[in-house]
């Protein structure tokens, strides 16, 4: 039988953060060993021409290489801390079924990464398999390896519908193109950063919500 072909995309710092990368690199490298090592003879993975993914460009080629290799499957795994709106952007960018994973090493910021990137991805109403805590323990290889994106044998048409299902139901929901989608995150972020300063400068008590729509509303209170 054939194995699932699955398309490893792998986050690290941005190209404007070089001495950041540079230093935070032996811990991205030795998370992603451990977690190909887990993944090693049950699965058949794709790595693009970059190890990591560090920019917007990078993405989108990365998108059209696993296109061209047939890839059934991203995962996208986040070794260190990354920017949440580089994993969402390049999330938007595939019509592939996704998953998410992180590593629970202390050294490594993975898990917090892990969550923003995630919540990045609900805010854009895409689909795809969580799997929360380290992405190499029992329980998360178990369940990604038993999933229907691994385990639907692709030549059933009902089977081949389930697997593309989240791909189809992520391309429905697009309703903006990428580059705003992505000057949106870059925007929230500001924002979000400049309300926590004021916060901090002005004792304050800032809370968010988010509306149906996406946008940020927030409420201030004055500290008792």
């Amino acid at each position: 039988m054939d194995k699932p072909r699955v398309g490893l995309l792998i986050f690290s710092e941005s190209l404007v953060r070089e001495d950041v990368y540079r230093k935070r690199k032996p811990i991205s490298d030795r998370e992603v060993e451990r977690l190909v090592g887990g993944l090693a003879g049950q699965v058949e993975l794709i790595r693009t021409e970059y190890p990591e993914l560090r920019s917007k460009r990078q993405a989108l080629e990365a998108m059209h290489y696993l296109a061209a290799q047939r890839a059934e499957l991203a995962l996208l795994y986040v070794p260190i801390f990354v920017s949440p709106a580089l994993v969402a952007h390049t999330a938007n960018l595939l019509d592939l079924p996704l998953a998410a994973a992180c590593n629970e090493a202390p050294d490594s910021l993975s898990r917090l990464a892990f969550l923003a990137s995630c919540g990045a991805m609900d805010q854009i109403g895409l689909e795809y398999l969580r799997m929360p805590g380290d992405a190499t323990s029992e329980a998360n290889l178990r369940m990604f390896l038993s999933s229907d994106l691994l385990t639907c044998p692709s030549k059933k048409l009902s089977a081949f519908s389930q697997i593309v299902g989240s791909a189809t139901a992520n391309r429905s929901r697009r309703s903006v193109p990428g580059k705003l989608v992505s000057v949106w995150f870059n925007v929230l972020h500001t924002r979000a950063m400049a309300l926590d300063r004021w916060g901090e400068l002005s004792g304050a008590r800032i809370s968010r919500n988010s509306c149906p729509f996406g946008s940020m509303v927030a409420e201030l209170r004055r500290a008792v």
